[in-house]
């Protein structure tokens, strides 16, 4: 008859000690599933707070496309917080205009394709890396109207608006 060196190990210790190792145990097992769910539900309320500030961005007007705010700016640059923010327009096949891009904290830029640039209009925020190294990006894009450049017209255009997500992650970690 073969002896289990596990169970024979388990029979010769104290049973004040194999309650101790059981509730050591329970414990840090109700710990790590508190974190995690804490965690979790930090970072999905910090990801929202970014999604309605995001979305209070895109209604602002693009840059040089008139309601100029009280200290004469056009109210939406330059950027009043200290988070890295983007914005960019783009003709409505999604091509980003050279010369209407700008970042905060010289930041990473978002890596958008033309195509999500164009799929993405007039739905809500999204998620996307940085072009490079950083954190991720949370992007909505607007259709609106611009004036052409040297020119009176007023054409159909996109307006990207970007929020880093680095300060959520910098916070999350802090937690974790």
């Amino acid at each position: 008859m073969s002896r289990n060196p596990a169970r024979s190990l388990l029979a010769r210790t104290p049973l004040r000690v194999q309650l101790v190792v059981a509730v050591v145990l329970l414990a840090a097992i109700g710990l790590t599933a508190t974190g995690l769910l804490v965690t979790t539900q930090i970072r999905g309320y910090l990801v929202g707070q970014v999604d309605k500030d995001l979305q209070q961005l895109a209604q602002r007007p693009p840059p040089n496309q008139g309601n100029g705010g009280p200290d004469g700016s056009d109210g939406s640059a330059p950027f009043e917080t200290s988070r890295d923010e983007y914005y960019a327009i783009a003709t409505t096949s999604g091509k980003v205009i050279p010369g209407n891009v700008q970042s905060t904290n010289k930041a990473d830029p978002p890596a958008l394709s033309p195509g999500q640039i164009r799929s993405a209009a007039g739905h809500g925020p999204f998620t996307v890396p940085a072009d490079g190294r950083g954190a991720s990006w949370r992007v909505v894009v607007r259709l609106t109207q611009a004036h052409a450049p040297g020119s009176p017209v007023v054409v159909p255009v996109l307006y990207v608006r970007a929020v880093s997500l680095a300060d959520v992650v910098n916070t999350t970690h802090r937690l974790v």
